[in-house]
Parts: structure tokens; sequence; C-alpha cells
């Protein structure tokens, strides 16, 4: 597992997320290894939010 300073999700934060989440540490490591490749400025528009969230939630609305 990476840190900081090489690209990967910090230790705490990755921790932090087991706790809270129902997802493992393999799922969240590949959750955010994807993030960095697609949004390597590690931010996204909202167009970009909204194309995601439809994904994810095909039934829901991300504009709502």
């Amino acid at each position: 597992m990476g840190n900081a300073q090489s690209g990967g999700i910090p230790r705490e934060i990755l921790d932090d997320l087991k706790l809270t989440t129902r997802f493992s540490e393999s799922e969240i490591t590949q959750w955010y290894e994807n993030f960095q490749k697609q949004c390597p400025t590690g931010r996204i528009s909202l167009q970009q939010f909204e194309e995601i969230y439809a994904k994810f939630f095909p039934e829901s609305d991300a504009k709502a």
C-alpha cells in the first residue's frame, strides 16, 4: 500500500473509510487509483460528477 508521497491513498484515510463504510480495502484502493487516473488534478466538474453519479445510481437524479 502506498502513502501520500507515492501517490497512494494515505493510511489514515484508508483506515477511516474501512471503518465507516462497507467497502473493503481493495475496493477503496481500486476506486482511488481509478479516480487518480481519470482525474489527475483530484477535482471533477459538476458535469463529470453528474455523469459518474448516473452510472452508480441510474434510477436517481444527480441534479436533485
